[in-house]
């Protein structure tokens, strides 16, 4: 069967071709095409702000709705207001990106000033974080709100590429669309930067603006999300997006934002002076993920050298967050190379992730087995508690991989609430009491596990709190005579001594008629552990 010849492949439509129905064609292209009257018209307002309005408008030949955003008259002929219209209408034309609007036109009409772009449908984050309910967010409420973050990140990534600050980062200006797109709007007050570099694989163009660019020294933006040196009017770079950013973080854990006063002038004093209390100790009922905590307290850091360089590097924080990729160092040892060694001080513990492990402990002369490590098994974790002088030595039998875990990792961990943290602390528990039978066992004079700290007691309730409690606002509840017979058993340690430790920290509380044990500010009771510590 001949095929058809190449040239034909995108030939317009003859009359022959359509079956002699050419009349009809053309009546159908002039019906769609040629129709008199405006292609566009204007349905309704949308929104108006300082600058201009925002109209709902039709494009008749595509059958869509658009947005139309209109240089308010009387600004028509200020040339300060015009250039910074059309700086925004060509900023985010060439940002092309699916998390940043796309404009469509650029038009004087009527003597009207206007440019049209994609109509969004949807709520802004302000609206979003508005509607939650107080106290922790629901962990999948959380990783539903940082994803939105993420998705920003990327946008602002590729405006830096492009040599583009957003400048005006806040809540109001991140749009979620009714399916789940992500928006950041308002790019008016965007300032030109050096390029970055962009992890993509080609460098982007750099934008191109035709009516003239604003440089250091002009301040503009929102003084409750804004970085020192914007305040200042001091030269920028991508760290004073990042810096907003973590502004927005802050609100979207805290419900509020990093800076918060009854005048404008005050919030700018403090911005300009760039100290921001942390979120937990801000807002103790928010009881946000240590972890998160820090990643948020570094984008906000006063200093631009203290922040993350990039936003990429804010965006895989919060990604590994997600994933539970704490910053776990991993060491490798070859047969015959120590763990530990009895005697020596210590602070941290390890989990298996291969290999086998000897334990051993020295009495006198003598040199005896205690037990074998494998694959998942813990170590050195009264470390955790307490810094206190290893009691035995663990040498490698063969390749072995450990994980190292510190105190500061544990409680992230725990924070976090991930899915390990539960064996953990029943192996720390049940350690101790190893430890009495191995006293029992040895000639050698020991302390008995009963001698356990009051410390390293409280720690352990609070360890059960954050894993098992249920909580009550910013309380973690547990039932009291069930925790308490665990834990004695498990310790050794006597009732009298139990409830001495725990009467010891005030941000325990005990209800014996109800019981139940509360611990009312965990954040408190972890800052007093780690002092009663040192």
């Amino acid at each position: 069967m001949p095929s058809d010849p190449p040239d034909t492949l995108y030939a317009p439509y003859t009359q022959r071709e359509v079956g002699g129905q050419g009349d009809d064609v053309d009546e159908l292209l002039a019906s769609v095409l040629e129709r008199e009257g405006p292609r566009v018209t204007r349905m309704r307002n949308l929104d108006s702000g300082g600058m201009g309005r925002i109209e709902v408008v039709r494009d008749r030949l595509l059958q869509r709705e658009m947005a139309r955003k209109v240089l308010h008259p009387e600004l028509g002929r200020d040339a300060r207001a015009v250039r910074h219209f059309l700086r925004e209408a060509q900023i985010t034309a060439q940002l092309d990106h699916p998390a940043i609007v796309p404009v469509h036109d650029l038009a004087l009409i009527n003597g009207e000033l206007e440019f049209t772009m994609k109509m969004v449908r949807g709520r802004t984050l302000t609206s979003r974080i508005d509607a939650l309910p107080e106290g922790p967010l629901a962990p999948e409420t959380l990783a539903e709100l940082l994803g939105v973050i993420m998705r920003v990140c990327d946008a602002l990534a590729l405006a830096h590429a492009k040599g583009v600050l957003h400048c005006d980062i806040k809540p109001d200006n991140i749009m979620i669309g009714d399916w789940g797109e992500v928006y950041l709007m308002d790019w008016g007050i965007a300032q030109p930067c050096e390029p970055s570099t962009s992890t993509a694989g080609g460098a982007p163009e750099r934008i191109r603006i035709s009516v003239g660019e604003q440089g250091p020294g002009v301040v503009a933006g929102t003084p409750a999300y804004m970085a020192p040196e914007q305040v200042l009017g001091e030269a920028l770079d991508p760290r004073t997006d990042v810096f907003a950013m973590g502004a927005v973080l802050y609100q979207l854990v805290t419900r509020h934002p990093p800076y918060e006063a009854r005048t404008v002038m005050a919030v700018l004093l403090l911005a300009e002076d760039g100290e921001v209390v942390p979120p937990n100790e801000a807002h103790p009922d928010a009881s946000v993920p240590r972890a998160l905590e820090q990643i948020i307290m570094r984008a906000l850091a006063k200093h631009p050298s203290e922040r993350y360089a990039r936003v990429e590097d804010l965006r895989l924080a919060l990604q590994q967050f997600l994933l539970g990729g704490t910053e776990f160092r991993r060491v490798r040892l070859r047969p015959g190379q120590y763990a530990v060694r009895e005697g020596e001080p210590g602070n941290s513990a390890y989990i298996v992730e291969r290999g086998r492990l000897r334990v051993y402990k020295r009495f006198g002369d003598e040199e005896r087995t205690l037990r074998t490590l494998g694959r998942g098994e813990v170590f050195g974790e009264t470390a955790i508690l307490a810094e206190s002088p290893r009691t035995a030595s663990v040498v490698a039998i063969e390749d072995t991989w450990l994980v190292v875990v510190t105190r500061d990792t544990l409680e992230r961990e725990i924070d976090g609430l991930k899915a390990w943290v539960g064996v953990f602390v029943r192996t720390l528990a049940r350690r101790f009491k190893e430890r009495e039978d191995d006293a029992a066992r040895t000639p050698a004079p020991r302390a008995r596990a009963s001698s356990v700290q009051p410390v390293e007691l409280a720690n352990l309730v609070l360890m059960h709190l954050l894993t098992w409690g249920s909580r009550d606002g910013g309380r973690l509840i547990l039932p009291w005579d069930r925790l308490a017979e665990e834990l004695m058993q498990l310790t050794g340690a006597d009732a009298a001594a139990l409830w001495e430790a725990v009467q010891a920290h005030p941000e325990l509380q005990i209800d014996l008629v109800a019981d139940r044990i509360a611990c009312t500010d965990p954040a408190a009771l972890r800052r007093r552990l780690h002092h009663e510590r040192r």
